[in-house]
């Protein structure tokens, strides 16, 4: 299956339902944290983009694109970010290397199953959420409920929400937990040992092929 891209104004909408927001300043925030994700692991591309290079005493340098990616370095380009989510025009202005960057993006789209794993719909987190009331119960069940939970456990499940909608019906257990444990190590984060996290793994998967999610 290709690669599926969803517009700006159709992205902001997407994550305002799954979180249930309507709020103008909460739609904000929306708009923000979807830039933030874009500057490391959500892709985005324009339909057009057009560069302008500015440099001291130098010659003016301009670049257009048409059907491109995103370079990630144009989002931290914020001294000047005018967003229009309705439309997908962006405007981005800042310093770069010693220069002065203006980019205009147009019709701008991110793509969707990243999005999926940053905001999961409400049946992936119900989901989630059983597997790790099931560990509870697990735990309890061989005379451990009096042990205090690793607080590695908080950030193993909140990667397992990102890693989990990709793996579930490909690739099985082991990739799943593999996944986790290099997004994990990619943001500089201990993991849990495989022996103990399987069980929980397991669970997510045999609980979202259950119910097809």
């Amino acid at each position: 299956m290709g690669e599926r891209w969803l517009t700006a104004f159709d992205t902001r909408q997407l994550i305002a339902d799954r979180r249930n927001v309507s709020d103008t300043i909460e739609l904000r925030s929306i708009e923000y944290a979807i830039v933030d994700y874009a500057r490391t692991i959500l892709p985005a591309r324009c339909r057009y983009m057009w560069e302008v290079t500015i440099e001291d005493d130098g010659p003016r340098d301009k670049v257009e694109a048409r059907d491109a990616p995103v370079p990630v370095w144009a989002w931290d380009l914020t001294s000047d970010l005018k967003m229009d989510w309705v439309t997908g025009i962006f405007h981005l202005a800042g310093d770069r290397d010693g220069a002065i960057k203006y980019v205009k993006l147009v019709g701008l789209e991110f793509e969707a199953t990243t999005i999926d794993r940053i905001w999961p719909s409400q049946a992936a987190s119900n989901a989630i959420t059983t597997v790790t009331s099931s560990e509870a119960l697990e735990n309890h069940a061989v005379g451990r409920a009096g042990r205090r939970r690793s607080e590695l456990w908080n950030d193993w499940i909140a990667y397992l929400v990102i890693a989990a909608p990709d793996i579930v019906r490909e690739e099985g257990v082991d990739a799943l937990i593999n996944k986790v444990a290099d997004l994990m190590a990619a943001d500089g984060i201990e993991g849990l040992s495989r022996s103990t996290v399987q069980p929980a793994a397991r669970a997510v998967i045999d609980l979202l092929e259950r119910k097809k999610l």
